[in-house]
């Protein structure tokens, strides 16, 4: 199948020729299926935001091409001005761009310049108001008499009254409370549904961990227990549903190694390491066990440096996925929790891990633990190793606590400690 929009070898210098030169791209190569939900995920100054303003023509590449429908969108200024309408692009924020007198106005200004008739933009205007979930009466109030939430909404509609074929979104839920926060992502949803391509940005791999599947008397996956996964286990990485190219494949490997740290655009994040291979149509799919249960969802892969050969795949483990569903679901923000504490990953003679440094505006130290005691169990499961410890906080944020048996000077003593914010 052709990619709907495409870019080659796509470069942009910001500020060329002069001492504040600066690139953001350099020979980037993206392409987007008809009817695929792609996620772009990055730390803030990754290139992001300057690679979407190209899919539109926001910007133009100081190198490089980019393709919509296989033809290069800075052929013609009739062709630029014909792609603008083909991919919508919402910015961060979008409702800071509001400007006109009413709802209507503001909804009807993309069509009004597509040089459409009255009776289409009326049209257009009253079906994407009521795609996003604006009553009727709120098109001819003021956008600035509604709440963040609505105007959002306003800004969405305004997008979607061009009728694109692809819909480009950055940061879509940035600054919502949590369930604001899962009530648009949950929109954006019933955007790809009805056959759009749509293209989310975001740095918050939460945001873009979340799937849902509309259906009836479907059976229910069985969850198994990460935990129990040791090396050498058989896996399975099934793909991921919602894909459109390469949908449903299936590869097999074994589980190469357990709670590996891995950097992921400067975020580290603790993984399952499978030698499952990955592409586009597994990513975001289940990992299952021997036993059919998911034991977690597959997310980045390693591969050689030209491409040409699969390494390594990565997946979130099913506990740190379930703590993370079980939260959106209640409407709660997602944190990364810690101990407040580090301990030699060298277990002590006689098991348990010895405290190095315990931080003194944590929970930990308040409850009275020192560098030097020794942690033996952790909610009455002995501690082995360091990946006790870090299975264990996969399941847990801030605020949670963990009843931990220590030992000092040779005297056993029990504390609960809260973890904190990481």
């Amino acid at each position: 199948m052709a990619a709907i929009i495409e870019t080659k070898q796509l470069t942009h210098t910001y500020s060329q020729g002069t001492p504040f030169q600066h690139t953001a791209l350099d020979s980037v190569d993206f392409s987007a299926q008809p009817g695929e939900y792609l996620a772009i995920i990055g730390r803030t100054g990754s290139g992001k935001s300057t690679l979407i303003q190209h899919l539109n023509g926001l910007l133009k590449p100081t190198s490089g091409q980019v393709l919509f429908d296989g033809t290069d969108i800075w052929e013609s200024k009739d062709r630029t001005r014909q792609v603008r309408c083909q991919v919508g692009l919402v910015f961060q924020y979008p409702e800071y761009q509001l400007f006109e007198e009413t709802v209507y106005q503001d909804i009807a200004f993309g069509p009004k310049n597509m040089g459409l008739d009255k009776d289409e933009i009326d049209r257009r205007v009253r079906q994407s108001a009521r795609f996003v979930g604006l009553e009727p009466g709120v098109l001819e109030k003021s956008p600035f008499d509604l709440s963040g939430g609505q105007q959002r909404r306003v800004a969405f509609a305004g997008v979607l009254a061009m009728e694109p074929e692809v819909l480009v979104l950055d940061e879509p839920v940035a600054g919502l409370d949590p369930l604001s926060r899962a009530d648009f992502l949950a929109l954006i949803a019933s955007f790809h549904a009805s056959g759009m391509t749509v293209v989310m940005v975001s740095h918050s791999m939460e945001d873009l961990a979340v799937l849902k599947v509309e259906g009836q008397d479907l059976p229910a996956a069985e969850f198994g227990i990460s935990d129990d996964l040791q090396v050498g286990d058989p896996v399975y990485a099934i793909g991921n549903p919602l894909g459109v190219e390469l949908r449903n494949p299936l590869t097999d490997g074994i589980v190469s190694a357990i709670n590996r740290d891995v950097d992921v655009d400067g975020v580290t994040m603790t993984l399952i390491q499978t030698n499952a291979a990955l592409n586009s149509g597994n990513s975001g799919g289940p990992l299952i066990n021997q036993y059919g249960q998911v034991v977690g969802i597959n997310t980045v892969k390693i591969v050689s440096e030209d491409g040409s050969a699969e390494g390594l795949g990565f997946a979130i483990p099913s506990r740190r996925v379930k703590y993370v569903a079980d939260h959106l679901i209640a409407g709660e923000e997602i944190k990364t929790g810690r101990f407040g504490f580090s301990v030699n990953r060298i277990p002590v003679v006689g098991g348990g891990l010895e405290l190095l440094i315990v931080e003194e505006d944590s929970d930990a130290w308040a409850k009275g633990l020192r560098a030097g005691d020794i942690l033996l169990e952790a909610d009455g499961a002995p501690i082995a190793g360091f990946e006790d410890l870090t299975r264990l906080k996969l399941g847990l944020g801030p605020g949670d606590g963990v009843s931990f048996l220590c030992e000092r000077d040779g005297e056993q003593f029990t504390v609960e400690v809260e973890l904190i914010e990481a």
